[in-house]
């Protein structure tokens, strides 16, 4: 593993412990890992990822039929309050998707956006 998908993977341990979140994953704009972290394996943060990426299409959608301008973060919250947190966000011309899966009455913003500032810096491609 490279350094920049160690510090990668780092940060998304640090916030997802912080958090207390139940996944953290980076993807591209497709759903395609980058990095994840879950307390609950491999395959459920798989799953996160896929969805994550069907989130962001629908957001496009929005954005070119409704006229919306750039969107900052697109969330999906349960009837038990879970919430799936989807940032997009962009390195080098490479669009990518900080996604969290968020426990109940817990606050992620100033997690996700320390993530976003420690990727960037380490540019990914």
């Amino acid at each position: 593993m490279s350094s920049k998908n160690e510090g990668i993977q780092k940060i998304l341990k640090e916030i997802n412990d912080s958090g207390g979140f139940l996944a953290t994953a980076l993807t591209d704009m497709h759903g395609f890992p980058v990095a994840t972290v879950s307390i609950e394996g491999e395959r459920q943060v798989d799953n996160y990822s896929a969805v994550t990426g069907l989130v962001q299409k629908t957001a496009r959608h929005a954005q070119m039929y409704l006229g919306m301008s750039e969107m900052d973060e697109v969330s999906v919250t349960s009837s038990d309050g879970w919430r799936l947190v989807c940032r997009p966000f962009t390195v080098n011309g490479e669009d990518f998707i900080l996604s969290v899966m968020v426990p109940t009455k817990r606050s992620y913003r100033r997690l996700t956006n320390k993530a976003i500032r420690v990727i960037k810096k380490l540019s990914i491609p």
